[in-house]
């Protein structure tokens, strides 16, 4: 099932003692939890094929989130 839209997203916030990674999953962005890469929390409108290279290359890898708004702040700067 597909999940995306800002709004979903406030669930995600900091974890206590922990971040999130921002990742792909099967071509859009996703949000992973940090000891979970093979199934996202949430699977973004965000397709990486759109991305500039060095964006797709740091999601390749896994962007760690470490707060809502760092989190808002990325996925805008993706859509956009």
């Amino acid at each position: 099932m597909r999940r995306g839209g800002r709004g979903d997203v406030r669930a995600f916030g900091r974890k206590e003692g922990g971040i999130l990674l921002a990742g792909e999953y099967h071509g859009r962005v996703a949000i992973f939890a940090p000891d979970e890469r093979t199934l996202p929390r949430q699977i973004t409108a965000i397709a990486v094929h759109t991305l500039p290279s060095a964006d797709r290359a740091a999601l390749s890898g896994g962007i760690a989130v470490y707060s809502r708004e760092e989190l808002y702040a990325r996925l805008e700067d993706f859509g956009s």
